[in-house]
């Protein structure tokens, strides 16, 4: 188990110095061995060549995963077209895939779900505003489990899970998840055959300057108490929080960083803080399976992106940070999402204006399996089966589910 807070700082630096420094200190031993200058003049030769060499392969790799082939997508599914025989969504605030193919939207405007077989045909709706069985007060979270039972999950102050009994989705069961350490289930991660598995959120000395956020995994059983310990806490994302006059509001630091935890095959926990391409691997009951490393160069920030950033944030922020010292360099990433062979795939942080951005996936090495150029606009969350599903504006401006298929 995990009871104490994982730090995201140092890893990523810790494991370069390692390996940078290996062959200095081979060279200075052998300096201390050799005896006349002969045989100094050799060895140095030697480890001129072995450093060279070393160098050349470790930019040989970081070549070769970013030389990674671009896949080739093709769109074969939207939906929420009004001239299209479905429903037009207002709001979409989940999106899950079946097994089967099936494809489930949450709409929290409507707090309604609608869900659809693979070729986009309407086979059910589900929900309604209000406090009774099958209504909501918002749609969070949508998970599709094993057998393509559909489990959806409203965290809008009730806090409870509805469970859909696959085919005809008719309603099986709601539970009321626990709250503990007055924290509450912010977002539905998975099920698995013994549990449900949610992020808590925690705060800090609250309603301070020095407030802090995090994010909790916790097991629930099926009566919706918390199972044991914390599998992994970690802090949320870098925010500035001021106080004044007894009112509080908190804030992003510009070029901060932040978590994010995905739930992969397995099953296991996908976690990340996006300061460097480093995800941790981990089991249910936090145990480190693997962890994916990828080196690659940090973006800096430039005068003119810090002067826009501080004109973003409220007036007593910047007063703040015009005396503090703000990240150099950007995030390594902005998320990531995880497929169903354990591959993630990495947002990158983009510019303003940009109307494409490139996913990276990465394979169980590390190493980049390819990219996928993606609109700027278009939010990825859900990978299965060779296909790609997000949310979407049309021309409109109104929220569509788009699906793109990677061509072999």
């Amino acid at each position: 188990m995990l009871n104490n807070i994982m730090q995201p700082a140092g890893l990523f630096t810790k494991f370069e110095w390692r390996q940078a420094r290996f062959p200095f200190n081979v060279g200075r031993q052998a300096f201390r061995w050799a005896s006349w200058s002969g045989l100094k003049w050799v060895l140095a030769s030697a480890l001129v060549a072995f450093c060279t060499e070393v160098r050349s392969m470790a930019t040989h790799v970081i070549a070769k995963s970013q030389d990674a082939p671009q896949l080739e997508l093709v769109e074969f599914l939207r939906l929420g077209e009004e001239n299209v025989d479905a429903p037009v969504f207002g709001r979409i605030s989940a999106l899950a895939v079946g097994d089967a193919g099936s494809i489930a939207v949450g709409d929290a405007q409507a707090t309604r779900i609608s869900v659809f077989s693979q070729d986009g045909t309407l086979r059910s709706t589900m929900g309604g505003p209000g406090a009774g069985p099958g209504e909501f007060n918002d749609v969070s979270d949508l998970y599709f489990g094993e057998g393509d039972s559909l489990y959806v999950y409203d965290n809008f102050y009730s806090e409870r899970l509805t469970v859909y009994e696959p085919d005809q989705y008719r309603l099986a069961y709601t539970v009321r998840i626990q709250r503990t350490d007055s924290a509450h289930a912010l977002e539905l991660l998975g099920v698995t055959r013994e549990s449900f598995v949610f992020r808590y959120g925690l705060s800090r000395a609250t309603l301070t300057e020095d407030e802090r956020r995090f994010s909790v995994v916790r097991r629930v059983n099926w009566a919706g108490a918390t199972v044991a310990d914390p599998v992994l806490m970690v802090e949320s994302a870098e925010i500035a929080v001021t106080v004044r006059a007894n009112v509080m509001r908190a804030e992003n630091m510009p070029f901060g960083r932040s978590s994010t935890i995905r739930m992969g095959p397995g099953p296991k926990l996908y976690w990340g803080w996006n300061g460097a391409a480093h995800i941790s691997v981990m089991g249910l009951d936090g145990t480190l399976s693997h962890q994916l490393l990828h080196q690659q160069p940090a973006r800096s920030v430039t005068r003119s992106e810090r002067r826009a950033a501080l004109e973003r944030v409220s007036g007593g922020l910047r007063n703040r940070l015009t005396n503090r010292q703000l990240h150099d360099t950007w995030p390594a990433y902005d998320t990531f999402e995880v497929d169903e062979e354990g591959r993630v795939w990495l947002r990158p942080v983009g510019s303003d204006g940009e109307e494409s951005v490139a996913w990276r996936s990465l394979d169980s090495r590390g190493e980049f399996f390819g990219t996928a150029v993606l609109p700027a606009h278009f939010d990825l969350k859900v990978l299965k089966s060779g296909r790609l599903y997000g949310i979407s504006p049309n021309e409109a401006g109104a929220p569509t589910v788009v699906g793109y298929e990677i061509l072999d």
